[in-house]
């Protein structure tokens, strides 16, 4: 029976320090998915991490992905095994990612973007214990919620520092703060296991996305022509700020590029 990465909270007198709070879905309530599409999505969790320590580059490896969202509450959008993708890098590389594992995000009804830490399918060898490890991932509501599970000071701390929180703009997901961390093998998901911020930006197009013909990434280069970049709803960016996605223009040519 596939697992869809249900992460439950126990009651508050036992989540302290233990189980995660604010759960990313509940077990036992039907959600009513339904198909929404296809999609792509920029890794900047795993395929970060992972591709880096072998000389690849995760932007490179954009993953055609399927969506579906719940209707019963709306709110909840679930990716359908992401790494598992023909197009991702742990595919192209021949690596092992165990079948079962979506991604599911919250959309919450002020506009906080929540990725409880969940698991990804993806298992290693620790380095160190030598014990086997699964990946998991979320990003900072997702940790902050953890251990707080107050979604008020969450948004608060999205607008104290917008650099570090998701958004969901023009049907795109933009995650600045990919965090992820490992559990061992098969153990419960714990408050302690969460964490790790990395380098890397996860871009998420939604079917309600205008999609994304081509992304080119990397630090702007120089050339004869100088750059002009702009917010993807047109407005003038003056100073481009590392980790966000934008249009740039030089001359006639116009690109999407996420800006490093």
């Amino acid at each position: 029976m596939k697992h869809y990465l249900l992460l439950i909270a126990l009651v508050a007198a036992f989540a302290a320090n233990a189980q995660l709070a604010h759960p990313v879905l509940d077990p036992d309530h039907d959600y009513g998915w339904e198909e929404w599409g296809e999609g792509t999505m920029i890794d900047g969790w795993i395929s970060q991490a992972c591709g880096a320590a072998n000389g690849a580059d995760y932007r490179e490896y954009p993953i055609t992905v399927q969506f579906q969202r719940s209707t019963t509450p709306a709110g909840f959008i679930r990716i359908v095994e992401p790494w598992l993708q023909p197009t991702s890098w742990f595919i192209q590389s021949g690596l092992s990612i165990t079948p079962g594992y979506d991604l599911i995000i919250e959309i919450a009804d002020n506009g906080v973007v929540i990725i409880m830490p969940q698991r990804t399918g993806y298992s290693a060898l620790h380095p160190v214990s030598k014990s086997q490890i699964d990946y998991i991932v979320n990003n900072w509501a997702g940790y902050y919620l953890t251990e707080n599970d107050d979604i008020d000071k969450a948004l608060l701390y999205d607008q104290q520092y917008p650099q570090h929180a998701t958004t969901y703009e023009n049907g795109i997901i933009t995650v600045p703060l990919c965090m992820r961390s490992v559990v061992r093998a098969n153990e419960e998901i714990s408050a302690e296991d969460v964490g790790g911020a990395g380098d890397g930006v996860a871009i998420i197009y939604t079917p309600d996305s205008a999609g994304v013909p081509s992304v080119e990434v990397g630090e702007s280069q120089d050339s004869d022509t100088p750059a002009e970049y702009y917010t993807l709803t047109g407005m003038r960016v003056d100073k481009p700020s590392r980790g966000n996605l934008y249009l740039e223009r030089r001359g006639s040519q116009v690109s999407k590029v996420l800006y490093r």
